[in-house]
């Protein structure tokens, strides 16, 4: 399915918005006219009726009145039919226009309205012919009460309100013509910017494993005369170009790593097999060969459970509840009783029992068990503190002991996968700790420390 441009749906957007803006204007101005020339109108009339009692008194004759054409208000001009009529307070007709098809009295329902002293104007289908607009006025001649009356057709001002809608529809869409048009160019240059964003982000060779260099980034530089929105995309996609640079250069190493750490213990393993095959042995060589592949064994399972949890890490599917964080450490510190005692750790734990953090409960005792391992293993230390406090939104947890430290140069590398101070175990417990805090909305960062304790100060961030 072919799908239309921006610069297509900008202008059809442009075009039906002005033709929407105009349509309500239109509809508005036409309301507007409408009574305006209904005002005009009764004032026409009105002067028409004071001309008629006028001409009666200064002629001093028997009262009638005059038929003739009226210019009505309208865009087209032209002369419309009068109507007019001369009665007495008893309703009866004393005189009328030709075009008035009357008998001898006024219809029944106008004498509700007479004997006032004021004009009165009203909208009448009680005569025979066209609906009327009509204005009545006394009249007082040699001591008679009489009324004059002059009135149009309504289709005549009807008329003339649809002669300012002819007139203003054509020039309406003759707007919205031109007003799109303006739009559509007015957009032109801006569309132009973002298909170069677009081409250029195209040309870009993201699944090679490497962006081509500053070749490609310069790409996705606009001149300067583009609107700052176009820069500020233009330079958001700059940086996301060199997160996914990073990321896909961290994904081919971590890769590279995983196969060439899977590979030692798989090489390990067929050796064993191979030196069993090679020739007839007695059970209990061959109960030592299978115990050596057991061993491999292990060690690819314990290499693909820190694989998954890293795994799981990165992805964030992690469920946080409100626990007490000693209950965490006590479990943590169980489970690894035994390598304490044996790496002879003073432990002391300085966490109030009352503090809670909100976590994912087998994820960070996973991590702090990794801490632990991380100070029977490499730290040689003696001694080991766990210090709680809240700050804030947060609870931050001290894990620091009086070990060996950590090296300035591998402290910015020592959350990645396969780092190891030494060349025992695989080197994914830090970086499986680091992405299970990250995925509980945590962190954790490592410094040595100070005074009595200056070994590795771990620095575990909680939200409450």
């Amino acid at each position: 399915m072919k799908r239309n441009s921006l610069q297509t749906q900008l202008g059809i957007r442009i075009v039906m918005v002005a033709v929407a803006a105009l349509a309500v204007m239109v509809v508005m101005l036409s309301f507007l006219t409408h009574g305006h020339m209904h005002r005009q109108t009764d004032a026409l009339l009105l002067h028409l009726a004071h001309a008629e009692a006028t001409n009666i008194l200064d002629e001093n004759k028997d009262i009638h009145v005059h038929g003739m054409s009226i210019p009505l208000p309208s865009f087209t001009g032209g002369l419309r039919e009068r109507y007019a009529m001369a009665f007495d307070m008893q309703g009866n007709i004393l005189d009328h226009t030709d075009n008035l098809k009357v008998g001898d009295r006024i219809p029944q329902s106008w004498l509700s309205f007479l004997g006032g002293g004021d004009p009165y104007f009203f909208n009448t289908g009680d005569l025979p012919g066209p609906l009327l607009r009509m204005v009545v006025i006394p009249l007082k001649f040699r001591e008679q009460d009489a009324y004059i009356s002059v009135g149009v057709a309504h289709a005549d001002l009807d008329a003339s309100l649809w002669s300012f809608v002819s007139i203003a529809v054509p020039v309406a869409l003759l707007a919205a013509g031109m007003i799109g048009f303006a739009g559509v160019w007015s957009t032109r240059r801006r569309i132009k910017d973002l298909t170069r964003l677009g081409d250029a982000c195209r040309q870009l060779e993201l699944f090679s494993g490497k962006i081509s260099g500053d070749r490609d980034r310069q790409s996705l530089t606009l001149p300067e005369k583009a609107a700052e929105e176009f820069h500020v995309l233009a330079s958001t996609l700059r940086e996301l170009i060199n997160r996914v640079e990073g990321l896909l250069e961290t994904q081919n190493r971590f890769v590279a790593e995983a196969a060439h750490e899977l590979r030692t213990p798989l090489t390990s393993l067929r050796g064993d097999l191979e030196l069993a095959l090679r020739r007839e042995r007695k059970p209990e060589e061959y109960r030592e060969f299978i115990q050596e592949a057991l061993t491999d064994v292990d060690r690819l399972k314990s290499l693909a459970f820190d694989l998954l949890e890293g795994a799981r890490g990165r992805a964030g599917h992690l469920e946080l509840t409100g626990i007490p964080l000693r209950v965490l450490i006590d479990e943590a510190m169980e489970r690894r009783s035994k390598s304490l005692i044996q790496a002879g750790l003073d432990v002391s734990i300085l966490v109030p029992d009352h503090l809670r953090v909100s976590a994912n409960r087998s994820g960070t005792i996973r991590i702090l068990e990794n801490l632990l391992d991380n100070a029977v293993r490499h730290s040689g230390a003696t001694k080991l503190r766990f210090l709680a406090e809240q700050l804030s939104e947060k609870v931050c947890l001290l894990i620091s002991d009086d070990g060996v430290g950590i090296a300035p140069d591998l402290a910015e590398r020592l959350f990645h996968p396969f780092q190891r101070g030494n060349q025992r175990g695989f080197g994914l417990g830090l970086y499986i700790a680091h992405q299970l805090m990250r995925a509980q909305e945590g962190d954790i960062t490592v410094t040595n420390g100070t005074g009595e304790l200056k070994g590795a100060c771990w620095e575990l961030t909680f939200s409450v």
